[in-house]
């Protein structure tokens, strides 16, 4: 009931980043990985049926924590997050960004650097974080799987879901809505950290 794009990790063994469509949605790869860029993604174009002209741009990513700070630029992720320049509607996945403000364990503080660059990245795109309330992995300590998006895309849930067998992080789902405005008080208990309040 599924079609799907999905890239292999150019960086190291295993793994990767996919999208995925429930029928009779359709989706195809709209950018090539750069196997030169460390922050991988699969960047697609979704569109809906019975809608002509219509389409949905998203991104699925992976930043790896094995990857030098320095080399995690925030040009690097920025391209990541883009099609031909434009930001997609949104983006999901493991971010291994570790900044203290997303409950990240002390063993994962050598990534810091990839949440300055990704909150960089964002502020340069006019995006924003979306995280959800409670850790995203299995050790119940760190949450580095969220998503960003921009402004005309709403989230209205995010619900962590139980644990599947033999990974490390939880799966999430979260549900959007497409041509809306998001301020950014929308939510209550800030699930949404824009980068005005992180340099606050």
């Amino acid at each position: 009931n599924f079609e799907g794009v999905w890239d292999r990790r150019v960086n190291s063994r295993g793994g990767g980043t996919a999208v995925l469509a429930r029928r009779p949605w359709t989706v195809q790869r709209a950018a090539t990985q750069s196997p030169d860029n460390p922050a991988e993604s699969t960047r697609v174009i979704i569109s809906p049926p019975n809608l002509a002209g219509s389409v949905i741009t998203a991104a699925s990513v992976y930043l790896s924590s094995g990857i030098n700070i320095g080399q995690m630029s925030s040009a690097r992720i920025r391209d990541a997050l883009c099609i031909n320049g434009t930001p997609v509607h949104f983006a999901l996945g493991d971010w291994n960004a570790a900044n203290e403000a997303w409950s990240v364990t002390p063993n994962n503080q050598p990534n810091v650097g990839h949440a300055a660059s990704l909150l960089e990245a964002l502020e340069e795109l006019d995006m924003v974080l979306h995280a959800p309330d409670g850790p995203t992995t299995n050790n119940g300590r760190s949450t580095i799987d969220f998503m960003v998006h921009g402004a005309g895309v709403v989230p209205s849930a995010f619900a962590i879901l139980p644990a599947m067998s033999n990974t490390d992080h939880l799966p999430l789902l979260c549900r959007v809505g497409i041509g809306g405005t998001t301020p950014l008080n929308f939510f209550r208990r800030t699930p949404i950290i824009p980068w005005e309040k992180l340099t606050r």
